[in-house]
């Protein structure tokens, strides 16, 4: 996981799934790491890492960030709250992970959501055995296509489109019709 913890939505959302989610998982996977990435880890944050199976990491280098994506069978996008397009979200699928997170962790982009696993209700994620054992086998695949998302929908020329379609432009630059 990768978190700015500056920003209150993130803590939130890494205590409430260290404290309400993990153990349960846990039950069902004994040997389950659950590794926190981010700048700035408060007080609450760096308790964490006293709980069995949690290790606080806090800042990592870029390198050291791409070892654990590669290392990782699933990021965990454990948001409560918040708006917009998660930076971190787009990261790790750019990275080829399988993604778990929340609805308002997807909340941005309906397309994205072939591409991760999102239970609607802690009550779902409460069965780990349902989520867990039943699509690690799909976990690379989920990575793959996360990868193929990224590169059409993030590419350079991707953005340029919607650029040119936010401003009303052609693809050589010519001003459209606004008034269509």
């Amino acid at each position: 996981m990768w978190e700015a913890f500056a920003h209150p939505p993130n803590e939130d959302g890494v205590l409430w799934f260290a404290k309400e989610i993990f153990p349960l998982m846990r039950r069902q996977l004994p040997n389950l790491r659950f590794r926190i990435v981010g700048s700035k880890p408060t007080e609450k944050v760096l308790a964490l890492g006293q709980q069995e199976g949690i290790e606080v990491l806090g800042f990592v280098s870029d390198e050291k960030l791409h070892s654990l994506y590669q290392e990782s069978r699933m990021v965990i996008v454990p948001l409560r709250y918040g708006a917009g397009v998660k930076g971190k979200v787009v990261e790790a699928l750019h990275e080829g992970a399988a993604i778990l997170t929340t609805p308002a962790g997807r909340k941005a982009s309906r397309a994205l959501k072939k591409w991760w696993l999102s239970r609607e209700k802690k009550e779902n994620l409460r069965k780990p055995e349902r989520c867990f054992t039943k699509t690690f086998p799909k976990l690379r695949e989920m990575g793959q296509k996360s990868l193929e998302f990224v590169e059409k929908a993030f590419s350079t020329e991707a953005v340029f489109e919607g650029i040119r379609e936010d401003f009303g432009l052609g693809k050589d630059g010519e001003v459209l019709d606004w008034k269509k």
